[in-house]
């Protein structure tokens, strides 16, 4: 994936700094879930929440219309993960959602190696 920094509306430390916050908290929801600690699940949950659609309002779809689609595709793919995991208490919801995401931040990590190398 290449992209010019310039078609981003939010810097890439940004875009990566949420990436890293919703994986985090959906790590933290999947052990909340587990131990059964149903204040810290839905408190982290709605944080992975809040850090994907802060992402998905930095989408340009002016700027590149397939890769936008294709983004608001997986976040929503992964927001309705999250609100499977909220209500029916799945785990696997949970880490169905972090493997997009860390894919997805993978790619970012590696638009940022491509930008600062030019």
């Amino acid at each position: 994936m290449t992209m010019d920094q310039s078609l981003l509306q939010f810097p890439l430390e940004r875009i990566l700094l949420l990436y890293d916050e919703a994986v985090v908290c959906l790590k933290r929801a999947a052990a909340a879930v587990s131990a059964g600690d149903q204040v810290l699940k839905t408190e982290t949950l709605s944080r992975a929440l809040g850090a994907l659609n802060t992402l998905r309002a930095g989408l340009d779809p002016t700027q590149d219309p397939l890769l936008a689609r294709n983004l608001e595709d997986l976040y929503q793919f992964s927001i309705h993960r999250i609100y499977d995991a909220d209500s029916l208490n799945d785990c696997m919801a949970i880490e169905q959602a972090i493997q997009v995401l860390e894919v997805l931040r993978s790619a970012w990590r590696d638009i940022r190696k491509e930008v600062h190398a030019r």
